[in-house]
């Protein structure tokens, strides 16, 4: 039956391979704890579950691994109802555990020009690592969209590239004047590769697609040769891109369109960054913050 349901997840939610198979994880462990609770999987009530959760933190499973455990359970009992395997659901009054959401970290806008000196823009290495850069920032793409690029995806004209994002849904990302202009001086360096038959746009000196792992390589060594004290991730610029844009007042919508969520509760993380960041400056500017005020008693 968890079988049907994860093939069923595939086919027709079209969740990503990675979800699936940590679902598929998480299904298997709440049978083997029912095995030992001696209750069968179509059988199961809620106390079963809540014990399950109960017993998860006891053994220090974090919050988001309990939470992913918990949605792989009603979505597999959600499936069961639909297809008449059960007359009631026991996870529908089940909810996630609360958890606080960490500020995402990004990069400033000196920062992100500091990385983007370190490429030597006449070599091929240096042109496509720049336009690396460029590219993540201008579009706030995810790392497996990066990836996933293709030449054919690319509109100069239209200043746009069309990317495919999670669950296999399609948006456009629009390219600053900068982008498209390392990007393009890029490709004269990728086209020129002896043999180059990928259809990707970001490949290595083989011609080969870069994975996601060696993109995020890229850019822990131009952070390890820069004088940036931040680990620095695809992902962080994808906050760093979706910070800016709030900074510089675009509505939350827009920001969710740009960077394809799906609930816009995930996007509104970016207004509490942008009043962190408002905060910190009228900690160190405003004469009468406790910062400025704790800093003048020390150089006294």
């Amino acid at each position: 039956m968890i079988e049907e349901y994860l093939t069923y997840i595939e086919a027709v939610k079209n969740l990503s391979s990675k979800t699936i198979s940590s679902y598929k994880e998480d299904l298997k462990l709440f049978t083997m704890f029912c095995s030992q609770e001696k209750i069968e999987l179509l059988h199961v009530q809620p106390e079963t579950i809540l014990h399950f959760i109960a017993w998860l933190t006891g053994k220090k499973y974090s919050c988001a691994s309990i939470n992913r455990m918990i949605s792989a359970i009603k979505g597999f009992y959600r499936y069961c109802l639909r297809f008449g395997k059960i007359s009631t659901n026991p996870a529908s009054d089940i909810e996630s555990l609360s958890q606080p959401r960490r500020l995402p970290k990004f990069l400033f806008e000196h920062e992100i020009e500091a990385l983007q000196k370190l490429p030597d823009s006449k070599t091929f290495i240096g042109s496509r690592n720049l336009a690396l850069l460029a590219v993540l920032f201008s579009t706030g793409c995810r790392v497996s969209e990066i990836a996933g690029m293709k030449i054919t995806d690319i509109n100069f004209q239209k200043h746009s590239i069309q990317v495919t994002g999670k669950g296999s849904k399609e948006r456009l990302v629009f390219l600053s004047p900068r982008a498209e202009e390392a990007l393009q001086n890029y490709l004269l360096f990728r086209n020129a590769i002896p043999n180059v038959s990928s259809q990707y746009v970001f490949v290595n000196n083989r011609g080969k697609a870069l994975t996601q792992r060696g993109i995020a390589y890229i850019l822990d060594m131009l952070q390890q040769n820069s004088k940036i004290n931040k680990h620095v991730t695809p992902h962080m610029l994808r906050h760093s891109f979706a910070t800016k844009l709030v900074s510089n007042g675009a509505d939350i919508r827009s920001v969710q369109a740009m960077l394809g969520h799906e609930n816009i509760s995930t996007t509104q993380i970016y207004t509490h960054v942008d009043l962190e960041r408002l905060r910190n400056v009228y900690k160190d500017a405003h004469p009468h913050s406790l910062r400025k005020n704790k800093t003048m008693e020390e150089q006294s």
